[in-house]
């Protein structure tokens, strides 16, 4: 998953929650940095606009089909 590919989205359609360590406005985008909830895999998410979360929030994020991609993990091989 590419951080730009990453979209915020309403809570009961998040693929996932990121767990908001830090976060960085750059000019009209924003990029969070945290942690997978439940997880220790750490996520960048790449945004355009403003968005109201703050460090120590959960950003409810998800992905479209066509930008995630699958890998074998015995083999490394792509999946899809």
């Amino acid at each position: 998953m590419r951080p730009e590919h990453l979209e915020d989205c309403e809570t009961e359609n998040a693929l996932k929650f990121l767990q908001v360590e830090l976060l960085e406005k750059l000019c009209e985008d924003t990029v969070f940095y945290g942690i997978l909830d439940q997880t220790d895999t750490a996520l960048t998410v790449w945004l355009s606009g403003n968005h109201p979360v703050e460090t120590g929030d959960k950003l409810p994020v998800t992905i479209t089909p066509e930008h995630l991609h699958t890998f074998d993990s015995d083999t490394g091989n792509k999946l899809n």
